[in-house]
């Protein structure tokens, strides 16, 4: 048998064992920014389905023949979850945001988990009908790109 010859052409164990260490780390060190960027999409997202609430809140104000009775619509912890909590929704302004705008939800989620702990709950407010949110912080804006030589 000494003119037979082997082929050996895969990887050694210690090759795999290389590779997988070298996966580990890149993980370890990527996870943690992973997270903070998806918080902050949610965060971003949560502060879209507010400003989107508070237009339509806004809009159903403006319209002609509506009766809109003082309203508070806040944002309280229901559970585990973070939801919109409106103060009557037996009134025109409840039932105008409900069927004049289909895409919007009137008692929307939160997902991110900042609010509450990092960021003050948002609060719309209709006094004679004028619409106004108070307690929000919107979401940072990007920083404007350095002006060029």
């Amino acid at each position: 048998m000494k003119g037979i010859k082997t082929n050996n052409k895969g990887f050694s164990l210690v090759e795999l064992i290389i590779v997988i260490a070298i996966m580990a780390i890149l993980v370890a060190v990527l996870a943690p920014q992973y997270l903070k960027y998806v918080e902050r999409s949610r965060y971003s997202r949560d502060v879209q389905t507010v400003d989107q609430l508070y237009t339509a809140v806004q809009a159903a104000c403006a319209e002609p023949d509506a009766d809109i009775a003082d309203q508070n619509i806040e944002f309280k912890t229901v559970g585990s979850e973070v939801k919109a909590v409106w103060s009557k929704t037996d009134d025109d302004l409840y039932s105008t945001v409900k069927d004049s705008f289909g895409d919007i939800d009137p008692t929307p989620t939160l997902s991110s988990k900042e609010w509450g702990s990092t960021k003050t709950m948002p609060k719309i407010t209709v006094d004679k009908g004028v619409a106004k949110i108070n307690n929000y912080e919107a979401a940072p804006s990007a920083s404007p790109a350095p002006a060029g030589p």
